[in-house]
This record gives structure tokens, sequence and C-alpha cells, in this order.
């Protein structure tokens, strides 16, 4: 698929950015059958996937580096804001964060659309049903039914993100906890290195990424279906990288040295601080990823 089959367009209520038009469940299943992996090992997709993939110490990096910052940031978003244990992850992939919710007591359980990562979290012990969260939202008994839902950075890739928000309200109770991690697209410092390096907007994945959300977007979006914004986190600004000479986006291997260096970052301070700093980013609009907590209305 070339980015050049597609615009990127403002969706008319809530202000969030698009592709237009909205890739076909065909064109979606296709890159993920035949070019997704492939992107992933090349460096172009999924940077924390590849690194699970590599084994090894990578792989043990990486698991400390998020248990210790995205792990810790849910679980304590539960123990404040979730108002019981009972928590859904939607495109769980393999299980890694619920296995680690497990551990702290959380009843949990997960939707995936990819049947072998599903398989594989059920062969973990895990309560993961494959299909899509839309249907099943839809069935009887769920209304409801949880105390928190889980959107890691899925929200984006979704066809239709009002309808998912609109299915989210209906299972949870009420007081419930949205969990909401994605991207932070078109922000201050991508546009500064659009202008100042002439550089494309990178940011743009096509046609796997269909949405892109802004900290304002996000929240109208939650606060005009049935939620309350409680709690707003980013995460590094790694555009911060590219503005001060480390060309991550046309040079590899740079990429992964700026990684280690926010994880160096991240991994020496307390998670106290790290979230104050990050709320800070929040408020000014930048970090490369949004963290927000969302409650539903009474």
């Amino acid at each position: 698929m070339s980015e050049k089959e597609y615009d990127v367009v403002r969706e008319d209520d809530y202000g969030f950015r698009r592709l237009s038009p909205v890739p076909s469940n065909a064109a979606i299943e296709e890159f993920y059958d035949e070019q997704y992996y492939d992107l992933v090992q090349e460096g172009k997709r999924g940077p924390d996937i590849s690194r699970l993939m590599q084994g090894g110490a990578p792989a043990d990096a990486q698991r400390s580096w998020q248990e210790a910052t995205l792990y810790a940031d849910v679980c304590d978003a539960l123990a404040s804001h979730a108002p019981g244990k009972r928590v859904l992850e939607i495109g769980c992939g393999t299980g890694d964060l619920l296995l680690h919710l497990a551990d702290a007591d959380f009843v949990v359980s997960g939707v995936e659309i990819a049947k072998a990562a599903a398989d594989f979290a059920g062969a973990r012990d895990l309560d993961v049903h494959h299909g899509s969260f839309e249907d099943y939202a839809k069935q009887e008994g769920m209304q409801e039914s949880l105390d928190a839902v889980l959107l890691m950075n899925v929200l984006e890739q979704t066809r239709d993100p009002i309808d998912v928000i609109r299915c989210c309200e209906r299972v949870l109770a009420p007081g419930g906890a949205l969990i909401i991690r994605s991207g932070n697209e078109f922000n201050a410092l991508q546009q500064a290195a659009c202008e100042s390096l002439q550089k494309r907007q990178w940011w743009v994945s096509t046609p796997d990424q269909i949405n892109y959300f802004s900290f304002e977007s996000l929240a109208k979006l939650l606060e005009g279906e049935g939620f309350e914004v409680a709690d707003s986190l980013s995460d590094f600004p790694m555009e911060m990288f590219l503005l001060m000479g480390d060309d991550y986006v046309d040079t590899p291997g740079v990429g992964k040295e700026c990684h280690e260096r926010r994880v160096k970052f991240e991994m020496a301070l307390s998670p106290e601080t790290r979230r104050h700093i990050y709320r800070s980013f929040a408020s000014a609009g930048i970090g490369r990823c949004m963290f927000l907590v969302a409650t539903k209305r009474a």
C-alpha cells in the first residue's frame, strides 16, 4: 500500500485526523498478513515488538522497562480510578500486560482480533476472546459488567473509533475507568521538525494507523461520549532528539540509540517524579504518546 493512496482529513465532530478513504478490512488484513512483520524486522513499525521478538537481553530489557513505566502507570490508574478489579484489554496481543495485572490481583480478560495472538494468550491460561471488540461488547450479559477497559495503542488502528468508545461506555459499570494510550500526532514538536528540517510527516503510517489523535481531540471524543477525563500524561518527547540533530527518521540505527537514552532517563526517576514531568508535558501538548484516564459518568 502506498501512502499516496490516502489523504489525512479532520473528523467533523471531534476534530481528530483520519485517513481518507478509510482503509477497507481487506486492505488492512492484507497489510498485516503480507507486510507488517517484515516492516517490524526492518525497524519501520512496532519497535517495542521488534525488541521483544529478538529475545534474550533486548527482550528482557524491554519487559523490565515496560513493567517499570507503562505497566506501573496502568496499575496506578486502575487503583486510583477503577471501582473494582474486573479489567478487559482490547487488542491484548499475546497477553503480557494481562499477566502483569493478574499478578497484581486484577481479574483480567482480553479481546484480540489476530487469531495467532489470541491462541498464544489462551495457552498462557488467560481468558482471551478471539474476534472484534464491537461484537464482543454487544453480547448478552456484557452491559455494565466491567470496572475498567484498556486500549493500549489500539484506538488509532480502528476503522470507527467513535463506535469503539461507545462500546466501552456500554460494558463499563458507572464510574468505570477507560484507559487509553495512543500516539500524540501532529504535535508541535513534530510540526517544528517538518518545518525546520524539511521532514515529511513520518508519523503517518498507512494503512494500519487510521486515526491521529491529539490531547485535545481525544479528550473531546471521550467527553462527548459519556466520560470525564480524570488524568492525562504524556511520555518522552522523542522529537526533541530529532530537533537536536539525532535523525532517527532517516538514519538507520539512530532510533535505537535514542530509545536507549530515553529508557536510561526514565529508569533513573521515581514513578512519582516521572509522572509529574509527563503530566506537565501533557498540559503543553507534547510527548510521543498520550496516556488518558477517563471515568464513565454515573
